[in-house]
């Protein structure tokens, strides 16, 4: 399950990770007669990483996604970085396809 605190209560003013998602270019899939978007980025700071934080930013991506009609969030990792690809499973991503050294997975809403 994820953390359902707000980011505010946790960060003390400080910044402690990022997520860039493609809200600019969402597509709309005839296949499923929904958006789609895309996950461009995800950081923590080091110092806070292993506390939950990806997760929460993950929350609240997939909330965000959610409220604004998005069905399907994609992301590209690199196979090596097995941190990052179980924080996505964890999260309920899919792996779908691969390419060279990366790995595609999807998110159904």
């Amino acid at each position: 399950s994820f953390p359902t605190r707000r980011s505010s209560d946790l960060l003390d003013d400080n910044v402690c990770g990022l997520l860039a998602l493609g809200v600019i270019r969402l597509k709309f899939s005839v296949e499923t007669m929904s958006r789609e978007s895309w996950l461009y980025d995800i950081w923590v700071r080091q110092e806070y990483r292993g506390r939950g934080y990806g997760k929460l930013l993950m929350n609240n991506l997939i909330h965000y996604a959610l409220e604004k009609g998005i069905k399907r969030l994609f992301l590209w990792v690199d196979k090596q970085n097995k941190v990052a690809i179980k924080l996505y499973t964890d999260c309920g991503f899919i792996a779908i396809n691969t390419k060279e050294n990366q790995l595609l997975m999807r998110y159904e809403i």
